[in-house]
């Protein structure tokens, strides 16, 4: 039996790494903001968040992406939902996970559809087909002797199976 190296060599860090969240998106309550200082000189911003043990340390495109959020101010982001993912970037000339941020989905709104675009077909109800503007060859809701006069296009659609066939759903 095999060992998961990444078990065998847990990170003890107070720090989030990319590996601790792996291909999972989490959605976490940010809980406090401070400000740590590194040995090299560097300063970032550090945040905590009331589901887990460890904090992130913020690169500029995560800060920027809070503050696109919540505001630039720190103190309006305490208590405001993110989701945590993985995506890879390149550092140093190789491609490398990395944690990034964003709203959580139930804050994201859908985009307004504007006049003329096609309506996505996620939305249409079931049964519907799309209209023969967006696709000549098929009848608008099932209705093809409506569509072969409309369109002058002969069509003649399969008989239904008898009915001693009928499949249960």
């Amino acid at each position: 039996m095999g060992y998961d190296i990444s078990e065998v060599y847990q990170s003890n860090s107070d720090f989030l790494k990319a590996d601790d969240i792996g291909t999972n998106f989490w959605t976490v309550t940010i809980n406090a903001v401070d400000m740590k200082n590194f040995d090299d000189g560097s300063r970032k911003l550090f945040i905590m968040f009331q589901e887990l043990d460890k904090g992130l340390v913020l690169n500029k495109t995560n800060a920027d992406t809070i503050g696109d959020l919540y505001g630039r101010n720190t103190d309006n982001w305490i208590g405001k939902p993110v989701m945590l993912f993985t995506a890879p970037v390149d550092y140093q000339g190789k491609k490398v996970q990395a944690i990034r941020l964003r709203a959580p989905a139930q804050q994201q709104a859908m985009p307004q559809r504007q006049p003329g675009q096609i309506q996505p077909q996620a939305n249409m109800r079931q049964g519907d087909a799309w209209n023969t503007a967006q696709s000549p060859n098929r009848p608008l809701n099932n209705q093809p002797q409506k569509y072969a006069q409309a369109s002058g296009v002969d069509f003649n659609p399969p008989a239904p199976p008898p009915e001693d066939n009928e499949i249960p759903f």
